[in-house]
């Protein structure tokens, strides 16, 4: 049987993970999603190092995952940096997604 803090804690790691997220492409939509850092990420999402590094390893993980809930979200304008910047992770798009951010990004 579970302890009531065992879905607590679960629930307070998922919020702590949905800040970081958000924190994350906020900080990729003003600076660029290359220009995001761990240690920018755990300053604004006022988490502490640990928790961030836990998450993303290196900042190369980071920009992955910026780039996946910007594909999922559909959030072109930081999709078309990743296309202009030729990132490998993000060939993987619809061709659909693909237009639609470089239209975005040449108006």
């Amino acid at each position: 049987m579970k302890k009531p803090n065992d879905v607590k804690t679960r629930r307070s790691s998922i919020m702590m993970q949905v800040t970081m997220q958000n924190t994350a492409l906020d900080l990729a939509k003003k600076l660029g999603y290359h220009n995001v850092t761990r240690f920018l990420l755990h300053k604004h999402a006022e988490v502490s190092p640990s928790v961030v590094n836990q998450h993303y390893p290196s900042n190369r993980d980071l920009e992955l995952e910026i780039l996946n809930a910007a594909v999922r979200r559909k959030m072109l304008d930081i999709i078309a940096q990743a296309i202009v910047m030729k990132d490998p992770a993000i060939k993987k798009i619809t061709t659909e997604l693909w237009n639609a951010s470089l239209d975005k990004f040449r108006k």
